[in-house]
């Protein structure tokens, strides 16, 4: 079943740009990528779990099953952690 977005039973126009975004997010199986990749130094909030709320600095991937390593500033210590990688979010 497929839908069209719109009002009522008029679709609604998209830009050119708001294509072109959408084709520029597309990887492997033609599948689009919501969130942004994490780049080594980025900072970074835990979203859930027993470190929620903390803040911290993205390391690297650590596998391709969604581990990452981050450093958490835990006491004025810098604690490296691993954690799964849908448990972070970059810090706005």
């Amino acid at each position: 079943m497929s839908k069209i977005l719109g009002t009522g039973n008029e679709p609604i126009p998209i830009s050119e740009k708001v294509v072109q975004t959408i084709r520029d997010k597309m990887g492997k199986n033609n599948l689009v990528k919501l969130e942004e990749e994490l780049k080594e130094g980025d900072a970074l909030r835990v979203i859930t779990g027993p470190l929620k709320e903390l803040m911290g600095i993205f390391q690297k991937k650590m596998s391709d099953k969604g581990r990452v390593r981050i450093l958490l500033s835990l006491i004025g210590v810098d604690v490296p952690v691993q954690i799964l990688e849908w448990q972070i979010r970059k810090a706005a």
